[in-house]
């Protein structure tokens, strides 16, 4: 246990680097019963049952290996079953986003030329993503004439995406119990 208390402790305040060769890589290992499992180098290939669904989509999409780690995996949704997300382009329109690949469920496209929210259609501005798996985060908000207004908290049951522009902004996408939603996060 006061492994996975340090690790935690570690992980919160920064990437948890493991130098494998002559490269690092991000991973980091945790516990599903706490909602967040790994997150894994582009070298660990996707586990059978998500390469099968992603093969089904390889023909409109294909992963990008330029925002580590290349996959996410997490229960995103709360039913006590991992699920995966992967960082993609859209073939037709080259346009980034985020697959959801669910064990039991039809994947979810964020992004990637479909319409999300406020932060748009494309996500190739992301230079970096990561879990988040706090029970609260602090959204940003607007006035209707997008200036800004303050922030609110957010109580979160299930693990975020964490996705960010290096210098910028960026926000959480989070599944809401319903759908998977923006909280917008920085400038």
């Amino acid at each position: 246990m006061n492994r996975l208390v340090l690790f935690f402790t570690l992980f919160s305040f920064g990437d948890c680097l493991a130098q494998v060769g002559n490269r690092q890589d991000t991973i980091a290992i945790g516990s599903l019963k706490d909602g967040f499992k790994s997150v894994i180098d582009q070298d660990e290939p996707l586990p059978n049952w998500a390469d099968h669904q992603f093969d089904q989509m390889r023909s409109r999409y294909y992963r990008l290996f330029q925002v580590k780690p290349t996959y996410l995996i997490a229960d995103f949704t709360g039913d006590q079953v991992e699920d995966i997300a992967l960082f993609v382009n859209r073939i037709s329109d080259d346009k980034g986003g985020v697959i959801f690949l669910f064990k039991n469920d039809e994947p979810v496209i964020i992004g990637a030329g479909n319409q999300f929210g406020a932060v748009g259609d494309d996500f190739k501005w992301a230079d970096s993503w990561t879990l988040f798996d706090e029970k609260v985060a602090f959204e940003i908000t607007f006035k209707e004439n997008g200036n800004l207004l303050g922030n609110k908290e957010v109580q979160l049951e299930h693990p975020a995406i964490s996705i960010r522009e290096d210098e910028g902004a960026g926000g959480l996408i989070y599944f809401n119990g319903a759908e998977f939603v923006w909280i917008h996060q920085g400038d």
